[in-house]
C-alpha cells in the first residue's frame, strides 16, 4: 500500500510498486480525480489502469439517529481539540462519513461510484465501542 493525496510522485511510486493506493479524507469528486490520476500513472508505467486498488481512510461519525450523531460529533470535536462540533460535522459531511446507518451507507455507495474500492473508517473516540459496533452494522447494510 502506498498512500498520498494524489500527487504525481506518490502516484508514480504506487504505479511502480503497489497493489493499493490509499488516500485520506477526500470528497467523492476528489476520489474521482485521484482514480483518474492513478489510472494515468499506471498507463505511464506500463500497468493496466485498474490493476491498483484505490482505498480511502476517512473519519466516521455515526449514530442511530440525528441526536446520537450530534453527540458523537461533540465528543469527536472535544477529542480533536475543536470548539465547534457543528463545524466539524459540516467538514466531515463533505470529506468523511457522517450520519445514521442509512445516510452512511448512501455515502459509501457514492464513494464506491467515485472509484473507492475499500474504505477505512476512523473513529476518533477510541473508547467508544458502540461507534465500532455501528461500523459493523454499516458494513452489514452495505453488503445487502
Amino acid at each position: 500500500i502506498v498512500g498520498g493525496l494524489g500527487g504525481r510522485r506518490s502516484l508514480a511510486v504506487a504505479a511502480m510498486f503497489a497493489d493499493e493506493y490509499n488516500t485520506i479524507s477526500a470528497t467523492p469528486d476528489e476520489c474521482r480525480t485521484r482514480r483518474a490520476a492513478l489510472s494515468d500513472a499506471c498507463r505511464e508505467h506500463g500497468r493496466p489502469p485498474g490493476s491498483i486498488r484505490l482505498s480511502l481512510m476517512t473519519t466516521a461519525i455515526l449514530g442511530r439517529d440525528a441526536a446520537e450523531v450530534r453527540s458523537r460529533a461533540a465528543a469527536t470535536a472535544e477529542r480533536m481539540g475543536l470548539d465547534d462540533p457543528a463545524q466539524l460535522t459540516d467538514r466531515e459531511r463533505r470529506r468523511g462519513v457522517v450520519g445514521t446507518i442509512d445516510e452512511a451507507a448512501a455515502r459509501l455507495r457514492e464513494l464506491a461510484d467515485a472509484g473507492i474500492e475499500r474504505i477505512m473508517l476512523r473513529n476518533m473516540c477510541h473508547d467508544d465501542l458502540d461507534a465500532v459496533g455501528l461500523m459493523g452494522e454499516l458494513q452489514q447494510e452495505v453488503n445487502r
